[in-house]
């Protein structure tokens, strides 16, 4: 059995949406992405990007361009923020938006696949229907 639970994402601001980032058997596959990342890097300027787009989904309530944010196909309610390299994999239940994991536009593929797995899960499907009824 998987253990899910969720914190939130102190890095974005509250607004109409609250991040939270997923904790998978008390890992957290985001923070180990961000972790890995060196600040000063081009993709350290590129997370800083996604949290920007982050933030003004939540505050602005506007929609962003698909190229900064999409729907994944073949998941209700995961999407992906987009920079040039980097890639931030979500579950958009509002006013909740689950951060899932971090990865890099080559590893794009296996990336989805690994999330698919997860939002398919019963143990995460029981997670989200009892954040829902909070």
């Amino acid at each position: 059995m998987t253990t899910f639970t969720a914190e939130i994402l102190k890095s974005i601001k509250s607004g109409r949406l609250t991040y939270y980032k997923l904790f998978q058997n008390n890992r957290c596959q985001f923070d180990e992405f961000c972790n890995d990342l060196d600040k000063n890097s081009a993709e350290g300027k590129e997370i800083k990007n996604i949290y920007t787009y982050m933030d003004f989904l939540s505050i602005e309530n506007e929609k962003l361009p698909t190229k900064k944010f999409k729907l994944i196909k073949g998941v209700d309610r995961l999407y992906e923020f987009k920079t040039k390299k980097l890639r931030v994999y979500v579950y958009k239940q509002e006013p909740d938006v689950i951060v899932i994991l971090g990865g890099y536009k080559t590893t794009q593929k296996e990336d989805i696949s690994k999330i698919k797995l997860i939002t398919k899960s019963q143990d995460f499907k029981d997670y989200i229907k009892a954040l829902s009824t909070k």
